[in-house]
Formats: C-alpha cells, structure tokens, sequence
C-alpha cells in the first residue's frame, strides 16, 4: 500500500472526504504520526490507513445485539386486536355521526317549536260572561283608578305619551327572540 490523500482513500473505501476527516479528528492522537501535509493536501500513510479502515468498521457495522424477541403468535395476537379496536374505533364514529345528525333534527324542531311560541300571541280577556249586572259595588260605582286623576291632569293615564317621550324598546339578540328571553 502506498501513501494517499484523504479524497483517494475515501473514494477507494466509498466513503465521503468529510466522513473519513471526521473520524481522523476523533482520533486525532492516534492519527498524528501517520499524517503529513504534501502541497496543501493531506496524505496517510499506510498504518494509517489500517487504523482508519479498522475504526469504519467498527462505526459500519451495526451493532448485533441479542435481542429478546417475541413469539410470532404474540405479535399476530397484538395484530389481530389492533384490527379489532380499529374496527370498533370505524364503528363508534359512526355511531357518533348518527347521534349528531339526531341532535341536529332535534335542535331544528326545537327552533320551529320555539318560533311557533313566539308567534302566538297571548290571549285577550275573555269577556264578562254575566254582564254588567253582576258587577260588585265598587266597579258598578266606578273604580277609585278610574276617577283619580294623574298628575299631570291625565285621568288614569289614559292618554299616551307622544312617541319620542316613550323609551325605545332595547333590540334583542337573536337568542332571546328565538327563545323569548
């Protein structure tokens, strides 16, 4: 063997110029003595060649440890519940899917159910079914309301209140139109 530059050796070895530098500074102390500057390239020489080639393959070969393995039954037992809980895991969202579409159809009957509340009005008073004879003392006389004046001279605040004094009504937000709050 005779001496090389770094790029050749790494290049007969099938390795990178950066790989083969990187390991040499790793073992920079070992390498000192086998290493030489030649016109601004690196050359090793022979021994360090061995020693390089001896540390690839060390970092090249992986490491064959014994490894406690499973049983392959073991491994299709763990397989087979994978497929199950997956099976079930496709069910359950379906299952789900089903259940969201059921609140849905409840929330938009709720909603028509709730704008149908909304729309009835409230009854009126049904009349006096025996008449005015039937009325007690007091109402056939007329009542105390009726004949006490307001104080600004409106009896029993029959008048109304020009628009502007009268407050606006406060707009409701959509939740409390829809459910009458």
């Amino acid at each position: 063997m005779a001496k090389l530059t770094v790029k050749e050796f790494a290049a007969l070895r099938g390795r990178s110029t950066q790989g083969i530098y990187q390991l040499m500074k790793r073992h920079e102390k070992e390498m000192r003595k086998h290493i030489r500057k030649d016109g601004g390239r690196t050359v090793i020489d022979e021994q360090g060649q061995e020693l390089l080639d001896g540390w690839s393959e060390k970092i090249q070969q992986p490491n064959m440890a014994i490894v406690d393995a499973r049983p392959l039954n073991e491994l299709q037992e763990a397989k087979d519940k994978i497929l199950q809980l997956t099976e079930e895991k496709a069910e359950l969202q379906g299952e789900i899917i089903r259940l969201q579409n059921k609140v849905a159809g409840l929330l938009e009957v709720n909603s028509a159910l709730q704008i149908q509340l909304l729309g009835v009005k409230t009854p009126e008073p049904a009349a006096d079914p025996e008449g005015t004879e039937a009325k007690t003392e007091p109402e056939a006389e007329g009542s105390q309301e009726e004949k006490r004046e307001d104080p600004e001279g409106d009896p029993a605040g029959k008048i109304e209140k020009p628009e502007e004094e009268q407050k606006p009504e406060k707009r409701k937000g959509f939740f409390a139109r829809l459910f009458g709050f």
